[in-house]
């Protein structure tokens, strides 16, 4: 289980490093599909010499809100591991206690 949970903290890290960098692809699919649309209201405003703001707000929000559940996803990781150390340590202590007899 430790290979397990240290693999899902690793893919953690980097997803919210990926997503800090501002890459897409860490995206979740209907987020991609949400930042397409908002990118293409803002390109094609742009194109016409026109402000966006909306759209531009819904990007940042969209970058916000996948950090956040990012951020979420490495804490519970960070917490899982936690737990399992603490359950490692104590079934330890306690073969220890019995004793040799």
């Amino acid at each position: 289980m430790s290979r397990q949970t240290d693999r899902a903290l690793r893919e953690a890290a980097a997803r919210l490093a990926r997503i800090t960098d501002r890459d897409s692809s860490a995206l979740s699919a209907g987020e991609q599909v949400r930042y397409a649309a908002a990118a293409a209201v803002s390109i094609g405003r742009g194109l016409r010499q026109q402000h966006a703001p909306r759209a531009d707000a819904a990007i940042e929000r969209i970058w916000s809100e996948a950090e956040a559940v990012a951020r979420a996803e490495l804490a519970a990781a960070q917490q899982a591991k936690t737990v399992e150390i603490g359950e490692k340590a104590a079934a330890r202590a306690e073969k220890k206690s019995k004793g040799w007899w």
